[in-house]
This record gives C-alpha cells, sequence and structure tokens, in this order.
C-alpha cells in the first residue's frame, strides 16, 4: 500500500471521527432537558385574590405541560398563599428548606413585598408578578412581569383630568397594593388642583357603605376603587345602592376578578375601568387545551416559564443569580405570545388602558 493511500486512510477516519462527535453533540439534548428543574409558586388559591392566583398558575400550568411533552424534566410544586403575607412567608419557607427548590413565583404586592427581603436573604430567585413600585428596586434576585402602581395611577389621573372632573373620592384597600396606587393617583391629581378624598376597606370584607357614605358626603364628581377580589364588586354595587349617579372608576382589580364583575352585574354599566390588552392566539390555544376561556393574564405567567426555561439553556445554569443577571442584560424576549421588553432592574411592564364597561 502506498503512502497516498495510507494518508488517505487516515483522513478519512479523522473526518469520520470530527463528524460522529459533532453529530452526536448535536443530538444531546439541550441543559434544561438534562436535569430536574424545579419551580415553587406561592399562588393565592383562596381568600380575596383567588382570582389573581388562578390566573397565574393556569398560564404557568400550561406552559409547564407543553414542556414536559417535549421531554424536558420539570417539576412545578404549587403553595397557597391564602392571599395573606403570613402564610406566604410559612410556604416560602417550606419551597427552600424542605422542598429546596430556589426559583419562586409569586403575585399579589403585598405577598411579594413580604417575600423580597427572604429571597434577597436565602438568594432565591423571586419571579413576583406584582405591583408595588419598590418590588426590584435595589434587589439582585427579584424579577417582575406586571403593571406597576405608579403608571397605573398616573393612567387613571388622565383619564380623570380629560373628564374634567375637578373633585375626586378614592377608596382603597389597606394593602401594599391599595396604598401604592392610591399615592400615586393622589399625587398626580393634586398636582392639577384636584380636590381629593380618600377612604380605606379591608378587602376581606363586603360591606363597605360606611366608607361610600362618607366619600359621598363630599360630592365628588367621581369616585375611584382601587382593590382587588370580590371587594371590586361589592364597591360598585354598594355605591349605586347609595344612589351614587356620577362617574364611577375601577383599578385593574376589577377586569382581573370574575367575581368582582359578577357581583356588580348591571351597576357597573358606564364605570370607567383600568384593563390589559388581550391576546387571543393564547386565548385560543388555551382553550383547545383546558375547553374554558383564560382569564385575562394567564399569558404573563406562560411567558414567564418561557423566559425562564430560554435562560437556564442559554446559560446552561439554574443558579438564581445567573439567570436574574442574564435576564436583566436580555433588554426583550420574544415568546409564542408575547414580545417584552426587560428593564435594568429586571422589570417587564405591562401597559393598562382605561375602557367604558358595557
Amino acid at each position: 500500500m502506498n503512502k497516498t493511500i495510507i494518508w488517505l486512510i487516515v483522513a478519512i477516519v479523522v473526518i469520520a471521527g470530527i463528524w460522529w462527535g459533532v453529530s452526536r453533540k448535536s443530538v444531546q439534548p439541550p441543559t434544561a432537558k438534562k436535569e430536574v428543574i424545579k419551580i415553587g409558586a406561592i399562588f393565592p388559591l383562596t381568600g380575596p385574590a383567588s382570582s389573581l392566583g388562578e390566573t397565574w398558575l393556569k398560564g404557568m400550568e400550561l406552559k409547564v405541560k407543553e414542556l414536559q411533552d417535549e421531554g424536558y424534566n420539570i417539576k412545578l410544586v404549587v403553595e397557597d398563599s391564602q392571599s395573606d403575607p403570613k402564610e406566604a412567608v410559612r410556604a416560602f419557607n417550606k419551597l427552600v428548606n424542605i422542598d429546596n427548590i430556589d426559583i419562586i413565583f409569586t403575585t399579589v404586592s403585598s405577598i411579594a413585598m413580604a417575600l423580597k427581603p427572604l429571597a434577597e436573604e436565602k438568594e432565591v430567585l423571586l419571579w413576583a408578578d406584582s405591583s408595588h413600585p419598590l418590588l426590584t428596586k435595589d434587589s439582585r434576585f427579584i424579577l417582575r412581569h406586571a403593571s406597576i402602581a405608579d403608571n397605573d395611577g398616573k393612567i387613571i389621573a388622565e383619564d380623570i383630568l380629560e373628564q374634567g372632573f375637578k373633585k375626586v373620592g378614592i377608596i382603597h384597600s389597606q394593602d401594599d397594593y391599595g396604598l401604592a396606587v392610591k399615592d400615586s393617583l393622589v399625587s398626580y391629581l393634586t398636582k392639577e388642583e384636584v380636590e381629593v378624598f380618600t377612604e380605606a376597606i379591608d378587602l376581606r370584607g363586603s360591606d363597605f357603605r360606611t366608607q361610600i357614605t362618607k366619600i359621598k358626603s363630599q360630592d365628588p364628581s367621581a369616585i375611584v376603587f382601587i382593590t382587588i377580589g370580590p371587594s371590586a364588586g361589592y364597591l360598585i354595587k354598594q355605591t349605586r345602592e347609595l344612589k351614587y349617579d356620577k362617574q364611577l372608576y375601577s383599578s385593574v382589580g376589577f377586569s382581573l376578578t370574575p367575581d368582582a364583575q359578577t357581583i356588580a352585574g348591571e351597576y357597573a354599566t358606564g364605570m370607567r375601568y383600568q384593563t390589559y390588552k388581550e391576546n387571543p392566539a393564547f386565548e385560543k390555544a388555551f382553550e383547545e387545551k383546558f375547553g374554558r376561556k383564560p382569564s385575562l393574564l394567564s399569558y404573563v405567567s406562560y411567558t414567564d416559564v418561557e423566559l425562564l426555561i430560554y435562560t437556564i439553556e442559554q446559560t446552561e445554569s439554574k443558579d438564581p443569580l445567573t439567570i436574574v443577571n442574564f435576564i436583566k442584560g436580555l433588554k426583550k424576549f420574544r415568546g409564542k405570545y408575547e414580545d417584552v421588553k426587560i428593564n435594568s432592574q429586571g422589570d417587564i411592564i405591562l401597559d393598562t388602558t382605561i375602557k367604558t364597561w358595557k
């Protein structure tokens, strides 16, 4: 055998070896498929904010199921916060200390703010889709995909000013969400010399006639309700029953709470309400999977899980700080149902608008 043939055989063997190695590597599953990915969720599945918990859970379950069908080894562990920050803290400690989970999703401002210091201390990724303006400030382990209270207040204020109202009553829940949106709204209105009166409520209550009567006695040209859960419906119904016939406004809590819409019934007709854009493509996929229409923002938690898995694959890491830093630097992400922008604090900010309830 001459040298030419020998070198030809060697070259063929080397090339074949390289091809085999490359092709073998190319068919390896992505990092996210190799190991178990444990995700915790602390959602209000009972209590006044239960509609929000259902919204986020269903969107997350849809994406997790799709990933599992694709071969991803994902385990979702869900805890009920009962719409109570103390229960949320208990659930957080259980997920971290017993279930050994360091990626946790949650919602509702009072719960997110209660969990924020724990997440920073334990170095756990807290993906908190809540509106409190200070949620991601000075944080290393917090991400957020939601509207922000400062902007929510501004959007309502702009509509009130456009309508020319100069005397406004505000009834708000006495919690982190209600206080944050109320403070924002009051700030914008008073700068424009609008006279403002406020009353606080316990969102777990159902009789708010005392607070409504106090506001009504000031003869405001509009009344704004800032709360979540059934309380948003009771406020509308009872205000109309007390013969207040001027303009009503409601924050996003009404649009996110089907129970509130049922309670308010015809009394909500003509009310100006704050809401989010709809997502027809997601609604169709959700209905095909679950046989019913999704809640308004279920697509948000779907995108959250989608972005998380993308990040794990890109970084080849499940380390919370690595994930957070990658997402903060990403600036934008194109998901299946949502294209999002991400700021340097880890916020994906949802826009809201004002519509008339019909």
